[in-house]
């Protein structure tokens, strides 16, 4: 069986199009027909309506689409692992990664690989956790690493780090002065969150639903930690952020953590792979990595 007829039935079923397919291959319509014909003859079914110009996949082609998709995946790592065998070429790594642990967790396991690893190429992509999942759904990353919850069914999954989510004000605060703060303390401060929906938001919202603290404080919602910190050292108002995100300015004495001791946040950093038998080397080296930081 050649391995383009599968490239070129996968390029269909996902454009849903010969003539795109066609294109991207730089062969004729009638090339890529033959290719499924083959394919199809092979299987002894058809895998495509075509009716009126519009292509869709039958329902033995629905079936046919997750093995061929794999077969397709294992051939271009076999190929690349052996390239790189013969020192032809350099590793790749894609890991997918949500907003905290990307801009804060990620870049120390990054340097620790390419001090292991010097030729490596490492390609990461940020995003929030729905969005990594699909990616890693669609073969697009190796790894996905993130921080909200989401349908582990049909993933291998294993948690590589607690983070702990702490109140933070200026060092300009009345608050920052206090040995001992109680949640009542917290509710005349102006309230500075990320938007609803983030991971960070669901961890902060489902611990304080239990004092309806943000029903009864004032709330200004911002898109990123980054800006969060900044409203917050210009003493806009107080935060929950993660312990991770702080170190710089903790030490700078410019944001101050909050002594509220019946508060205790955190949520789990999850590693998440599609379980395969066959896995890229550098991909293996990474997860071992992970495992001994966590």
């Amino acid at each position: 069986m050649d391995i383009n007829n599968l490239k070129v039935f996968c390029d269909i079923a996902e454009n849903v199009s010969f003539t795109e397919t066609a294109q991207k291959h730089f062969i004729s319509q009638s090339a890529v027909t033959k290719q499924i014909r083959k394919l199809e003859d092979f299987y002894r079914s058809t895998f495509f309506y075509r009716n009126s110009g519009v292509t869709t996949l039958t329902e033995a082609g629905s079936i046919f689409y997750p093995y061929a998709k794999e077969l397709v995946r294992l051939n271009d790592l076999a190929y690349d692992e052996i390239q790189m065998q013969n020192s032809q070429k350099s590793p790749v790594l894609t890991v997918g990664a949500s907003f905290t642990i990307g801009e804060y967790s990620l870049p120390n396991l990054v340097i620790e690989l390419k001090k292991q690893h010097p030729n490596v190429q490492i390609n990461l992509k940020i995003g929030n956790t729905p969005t990594i999942i699909k990616k890693l759904e669609h073969n697009e990353i190796d790894i996905a690493l993130v921080e909200s919850e989401f349908d582990q069914k049909n993933f291998s999954v294993f948690n590589f780090e607690k983070d702990i989510i702490v109140p933070v004000c200026s060092n300009k605060n009345d608050l920052s002065k206090l040995e001992k703060v109680t949640v009542n303390d917290l509710y005349k401060e102006q309230m500075i969150v990320r938007e609803s929906g983030s991971g960070m938001r669901t961890a902060i919202d489902n611990h304080l639903n239990q004092y309806e603290f943000l029903e009864k404080s004032k709330v200004m919602e911002l898109g990123s930690i980054q800006a969060i910190k900044s409203a917050i050292e210009a003493d806009l108002g107080i935060s929950f952020l993660p312990k991770i995100s702080i170190q710089k300015e903790l030490k700078l004495d410019t944001l101050k953590i909050i002594n509220v001791e019946e508060l205790n946040i955190s949520r789990d950093f999850w590693c998440v792979q599609k379980p395969t038998r066959f896995k890229k080397r550098i991909v293996i080296e990474f997860l071992n990595l992970l495992k001994q930081s966590s």
